[in-house]
């Protein structure tokens, strides 16, 4: 089968409708791997072989063995948790297990086959590299234990900084190592970074954004150590320029996701939340992007707009009411575009910070595919 650049693209378009599909209308895991598969037996008489050294294999290894120790020793610090309970039997069962690793493993066959095909002609990036990192970053979201549902902003900020940035980050040094003929160490590096979750019996109790911050930068950590010990040193200038610019290109990005994750975290005195409701409209309108504080409660007096949580869904309503006794303060709240107060007493632990200002409009994005999904 030959594959020309438009047949590619068109190719890509209708995997990535169709992975959207697959989140819309919940269709098992089951029909993704049987499309995989299809793919597979339809190209693999264009599949490549190369003869990778053993020094970047090991490597790939070695490098991962530490990572993941690394990750579980943080747990000596904390505690550890459950896998079996928090995973298997909470998200998925036996069989999906199955079906997600082989998802996994097909998806790291069909890799090579299009990565070739993309960069035979054209060595740039360009929209069918881009359109395929997407498609992988959908399998990810499809396959993630961490994926199986979201439906407030707060999960949302999860999925984005536990599946989706890392993935894309993950992807990213899939196909250069596939690009550079390293494709055992690029199914090693997909099959132990994926599928240690479903081995080991216990995971370390560790904060999800900082956890976030380490699957993000990971891969550019391994991407730095491979290029410094296996790229040879007689590289072009002109390579040189770009290498220097991708990295200066890759700190950058690393900074500003470090930013975000500080400030959407709320492990900080300050954060950011999009607004996904019109309970606040007239005052914060759905799709405006909050700034928030924290503040001492005992500070709080009727008027205020106020962040909490009730039963995991985080709301913005402002205080109508306020009570004291020998237990705290207690609040009663209500949107200002209600009519009726809230059904619920709002108290000082599940207040999260106080509102400062709003951003108009930059929170629709993520309210949109919060609600797409």
């Amino acid at each position: 089968m030959i594959i020309n650049n438009k047949s590619l693209i068109l190719f890509q378009i209708i995997s990535i409708a169709l992975l959207f599909s697959l989140f819309i209308f919940r269709i098992n895991n089951i029909y993704l791997l049987l499309g995989l598969l299809a793919t597979y037996l339809y190209i693999r008489k264009n599949r490549v072989s190369y003869s990778e050294t053993k020094d970047t294999f090991i490597f790939t290894i070695v490098a991962l063995v530490i990572a993941i120790t690394i990750y579980y020793l943080i747990g000596l610090f904390n505690s550890y948790e459950s896998n079996y309970a928090s995973i298997f039997h909470k998200y998925i069962s036996k069989p999906e297990v199955l079906i997600n690793v082989l998802i996994i493993i097909i998806s790291e066959l069909i890799r090579p086959i299009v990565i070739k095909k993309i960069y035979k002609k054209d060595k740039k990036i360009n929209i069918n590299i881009i359109l395929f990192v997407v498609i992988y970053v959908l399998i990810d979201m499809k396959v993630s234990v961490r994926a199986q549902t979201f439906s407030s902003i707060k999960q949302f900020y999860l999925l984005l900084g536990m599946v989706i940035l890392p993935s894309l980050s993950k992807n990213i040094l899939l196909n250069y190592l596939t690009k550079n003929k390293k494709n055992k160490s690029s199914i090693t590096y997909r099959s132990m970074n994926d599928l240690y979750v479903y081995l080991l019996p216990i995971i370390p109790v560790f904060n999800l954004y900082y956890e976030a911050i380490l699957l993000v930068i990971f891969p550019y950590i391994h991407y730095l150590f491979y290029s410094l010990l296996f790229v040879k040193q007689g590289i072009k200038e002109s390579q040189r320029r770009k290498s220097v610019y991708f990295r200066l290109s890759s700190l950058i990005y690393i900074v500003l996701f470090l930013i975000v994750t500080a400030v959407v975290s709320g492990s900080f005195k300050y954060g950011v939340l999009a607004i996904g409701s019109e309970s606040m409209t007239g005052t914060i309108d759905k799709g405006d992007a909050i700034v928030l504080h924290k503040v001492d409660t005992k500070k709080l007096k009727q008027g205020k707009i106020i962040i909490f949580e009730k039963e995991g869904t985080v709301y913005v309503h402002r205080i109508v009411e306020a009570y004291s006794d020998d237990n705290g303060t207690m609040f009663i709240t209500k949107g200002d575009a209600n009519r009726t107060k809230d059904m619920w007493v709002v108290y000082e632990k599940d207040i999260k910070g106080i509102y400062d200002f709003r951003i108009k409009y930059i929170g629709y994005p993520s309210v949109w595919l919060r609600e797409f999904f």
